[in-house]
């Protein structure tokens, strides 16, 4: 009776079914061009590097910044093994930046970014003053699970302090460093394997 009364709902409802399927696809396929769209290593700068059990990367979702426009660099590590891991780090960071966004404050931060200029001099690094917890941070990961921290850099340099002040036109680098702070990260126990991941540096231009 009941199969027949939903047999007999869709029948005369059958347009809004497939009106309703439509939008679900089109918002589907919107997010995922939202994202591939802003962060794609086929169309943006993007680096990356291993050092068994773990892939560490780094990109931005353009290669080229008018002067005070914001620099979204995202770093991720990965799982690359076929076993679930815990990934220990000496300590625990969180970003908090009243110009970002919202949703982007007081996350984890498991990696700092470095900028250098066209002469290879360090111009900003994620963390310089930033304290942290003091307290290890655990990090349990199944194959192919991945973690990541989106920072942006508002073009300033850090070496200003407290007078930041905006860096020029030009040609930079940035790589990523995990963890934020010296040393590396356990494997498991922290007595076992040790692990600093850094990535290659990746080109942008500001102008």
């Amino acid at each position: 009776m009941q199969r027949a009364a939903v047999m007999e709902w869709f029948k005369h409802n059958s347009a809004k079914v497939f009106l309703l399927i439509l939008i679900l696809m089109a918002a589907s396929v919107a997010a995922v061009f939202t994202y591939f769209g802003f962060f794609s290593p086929n169309t943006a700068p993007y680096a990356s590097v291993e050092s068994y059990p773990l892939k560490a990367s780094i990109e931005l979702n353009k290669s080229k910044f008018a002067v005070g426009e914001p620099v979204a660099i995202l770093c991720k590590f990965e799982n690359i093994s076929n076993e679930t891991i815990t990934v220990i780090f000496p300590s625990g960071w969180q970003i908090y930046d009243p110009r970002d966004p919202p949703q982007n404050n007081y996350k984890p931060v498991y990696f700092t970014f470095i900028v250098t200029d066209a002469n290879c001099t360090v111009v900003y690094r994620w963390g310089l003053n930033t304290g942290s917890s003091g307290s290890l941070v655990f990090c349990t990961m199944d194959p192919g699970a991945e973690r990541s921290t989106l920072f942006y850099w508002y073009q300033e340099t850090d070496y200003d302090y407290p007078e930041y002040a905006q860096v020029p036109s030009g040609e930079y680098q940035v790589k990523a460093v995990m963890p934020p702070n010296i040393g590396g990260v356990w494997i498991n126990d922290v007595r076992g394997q040790n692990i600093r991941l850094e990535t290659p540096s990746i080109p942008f231009t500001i102008r």
